[in-house]
């Protein structure tokens, strides 16, 4: 998949565009469990930007998987057992459809559609449209976030490696270094501990050289 734009920016344009939309917002639970803002689409940056995991909302979702119609909220609160909408949420006076995303029976995120820019009345075929394609784009993201983590695994590892390779030749070039040090005012005198001694301490600037040059290629890389 192309990452240009990326994906969850592209869900939202998916779900909005199901209802002649072309705004929205997406919420995506972060490692600490709450639903931490990844996207806005043709909506103002706002103020507040994470649902937290213990919001009325989240448990709301969690026993139904209801789509939230805001302007039939704001006319009969009671319908939806007067939730309370977080500010997260609330901060979007465009704000129409609040879609729950699951993965399986986990609610992984949340979607809130921006008011569509003709007006459309929806039925319980469109619900139904919305949640299969919630739940299908939802599946996308996790897997780009698997993968992502992944990777970011991959990487950790190699430089883990990396480092371990690093610290045994410094270890080395110490003790080779340490010894020369440590025999250097007994042997000044000997002109052939003088010539080892050159030599290895041009091995060990070549070494250390090169292991800073292999330190510094990656940052090099990326500019």
């Amino acid at each position: 998949l192309s990452n240009d734009p990326p994906l969850p920016e592209r869900v939202v344009r998916i779900l909005a565009g199901l209802v002649e939309s072309n705004a929205g917002v997406i919420w995506i639970q972060d490692e600490k469990g709450n639903y931490a803002l990844k996207t806005t689409v043709n909506l103002a940056a706002p103020k507040f930007t994470t649902i937290d995991a213990d919001a009325e909302i989240t448990r709301f979702f969690r026993e139904k998987e209801w789509i939230i119609d805001l302007q039939e909220y704001r006319a009969d609160p009671i319908k939806y057992n007067l939730l309370e909408i977080p500010d997260a949420i609330s901060s979007f006076p465009e704000g129409w459809l609040i879609i729950p995303l699951y993965l399986d029976n986990e609610l992984y995120g949340m979607a809130l559609v921006g008011t569509p820019y003709a007006k459309v009345e929806l039925n319980w075929e469109n619900f139904d449209l919305i949640r299969v394609v919630a739940r299908q784009t939802c599946n996308l993201l996790a897997q780009a976030d698997a993968q992502n983590r992944l990777s970011r695994a991959m990487q950790f590892e190699a430089v883990s490696k990396a480092s371990a390779f690093m610290v045994h030749d410094l270890k080395t070039l110490i003790a080779q270094l340490s010894l020369l040090v440590k025999n250097a005012h007994r042997h000044r005198d000997n002109p052939a501990f003088v010539d080892d001694m050159i030599t290895t301490t041009e091995h060990a600037v070549r070494k250390m050289s090169n292991l800073v040059d292999h330190i510094r290629k990656p940052a090099d890389d990326n500019q």
